[in-house]
């Protein structure tokens, strides 16, 4: 935590980098057979390869393991179909899903050269005839596609995977998937918090001039579809943590529980956060640097820092299956 009283609001660091759809660069990423190793390296690859899908995986039980009654419950007020369900996984499949990402061939790792990220990618390649060179997925994203098909919260079973990760100060450039997916984005987040935002068009990235900003907490879900997938721009900044500022009605002397009256980041009432900062006093919060004093703003007057780490997303999506012409 930063020690001293800000003044303002924080200015985020802006991109340059012009916005472009993810599937258009789809095709340059190897899937995990190992195109560029050689024979004998292939034949291991391979056998790796099938001894990770036929492991076996189980996701613990919680809330969202059995039908998810109403989706509306979890929506993002502010922005239209956006929905955010936090602890869609437990610690524990946390742990474990981490282990296995990191127990994958090294081979599954990109390095993306237009970013410090890397990713994997899983289930085939995305073209304009559908998904081809379709593969099964590893038995832990397997399990996750199916969590999120059979509680209702996806409408078409998952078949494809990007696997991000993003090292502390990373983020992704404004981007849309495009239109070669099905416009329905599951996305769970791993290891890290962070801010996700959505923009317009460039012209309001580069004004700064935001549509929505959504904290993303470690194991939660995101969800976007319909109007924010084809309309909007999402991008996370490259900063080393993020800000979250409040408005608190209350006396620093005052003994009462902290109440929230309003907040920047608009999922902010669906939030592991909240419970957190509602638990203490605001004499607490701020002897404990978990608030700090905002001045000079006329909508909020206190502030969250929140710490970013290494962090994960899986961006679990439907892509309809390649559809081969019937020859004459």
């Amino acid at each position: 935590m930063f020690k001293k009283i800000l003044s303002t609001v924080i200015k985020e660091k802006t991109q340059s980098s012009a916005t472009e759809s993810l599937e258009q660069r789809l095709n340059e990423i190897p899937n995990v057979s190992g195109k560029q190793e050689i024979q004998v390296s292939n034949n291991k690859l391979l056998k790796d390869e099938n001894s990770f899908q036929a492991r076996e995986f189980k996701l613990e039980d919680n809330q969202f393991s059995s039908q998810v009654e109403n989706l509306e419950v979890h929506k993002v007020d502010g922005i239209n179909t956006v929905y955010y369900l936090k602890d869609f996984i437990t610690l524990r499949d946390e742990q474990s899903i981490n282990d296995e990402i990191y127990d994958l061939p090294t081979n599954s790792w990109v390095d993306l050269t237009y970013s410090n990220r890397r990713l994997q990618k899983w289930g085939g390649d995305v073209t304009q005839k559908g998904l081809e060179n379709q593969k099964s997925l590893p038995t832990f994203l397997e399990a996750l596609s199916a969590k999120l098909y059979q509680s209702k919260i996806s409408p078409k079973k998952p078949n494809h995977v990007l696997l991000n990760e993003y090292q502390k100060g990373v983020g992704i450039m404004p981007h849309t998937d495009g239109p070669l997916y099905f416009p329905w984005v599951n996305s769970i987040s791993l290891g890290s918090d962070c801010i996700f935002k959505f923009y317009k068009d460039m012209q309001s990235y580069r004004d700064g001039v935001e549509q929505a900003r959504v904290l993303l907490e470690k194991r939660s879900l995101v969800i976007f579809t319909d109007e924010a997938y084809k309309e909007y721009l999402h991008t996370i900044d490259d900063l080393t943590s993020d800000i979250v500022l409040l408005q608190i009605d209350q006396d620093e002397s005052s003994n009462d529980l902290i109440k929230v009256v309003k907040s920047n980041v608009l999922n902010f009432s669906l939030t592991n956060l909240k419970k957190q900062i509602e638990s203490l006093t605001l004499e607490q919060a701020l002897k404990e640097d978990i608030l700090f004093k905002v001045r000079d703003n006329p909508d909020f007057n206190y502030c969250i820092e929140i710490k970013r780490d290494k962090r994960i997303s899986l961006t679990i999506r439907y892509v309809p299956e390649c559809q081969i012409a019937p020859q004459n």
